[in-house]
């Protein structure tokens, strides 16, 4: 939401997050991992074992497929997401970024384009305790699965 919620709905959007921002890319990245149980995040891969750990003890093999074929189509979202967030970043017309047209005298020109940077400093201090905040929890979670595993009981 950093570059106002109709652009954070486009994929094309997170073009270049890890290099413009590392705190959300890292986070972004280790996230979009732990849904599709890459490692480091493992804990996805934990998540859908005990998920499906009764489908397959129940024999109800035609919902453990149907399972099986949304969890890959959801590793390829995942994965196609995070290759955008490590691609260049995107560049976009400087009228769009905030910039002035050449009207305003300053030589910039309409069409020219320019890598846009929200600075970490002009984020709200709750976007940034939430960021921290979840990447530590994916963080703990992916090294030691099993304090998840802890609170759901034998």
């Amino acid at each position: 939401h950093v570059w106002g919620l109709a652009r954070a709905r486009q994929l094309t959007a997170y073009r270049g997050l890890l290099r413009g921002h590392p705190l959300l890319g890292v986070s972004l990245g280790l996230a979009l991992l732990s849904l599709a149980g890459l490692p480091p995040g493992v804990l996805g891969l934990v998540a859908k074992i005990v998920a499906l750990r009764p489908v397959v003890h129940g024999q109800l093999w035609a919902l453990a497929v149907v399972a099986a074929v949304n969890a890959v189509i959801g590793v390829a979202v995942y994965l196609r997401w995070l290759r955008a967030a490590l691609e260049r970043p995107q560049a976009i017309p400087v009228s769009e970024a905030g910039g002035a047209s050449d009207a305003a005298g300053d030589g910039s020109r309409e069409g020219e384009t320019e890598t846009t940077r929200v600075h970490w400093r002009s984020w709200h201090p709750a976007q940034l305790v939430a960021v921290a905040v979840a990447f530590i929890a994916l963080v703990a979670t992916s090294l030691a699965p099993q304090m998840v595993l802890g609170l759901l009981g034998p």
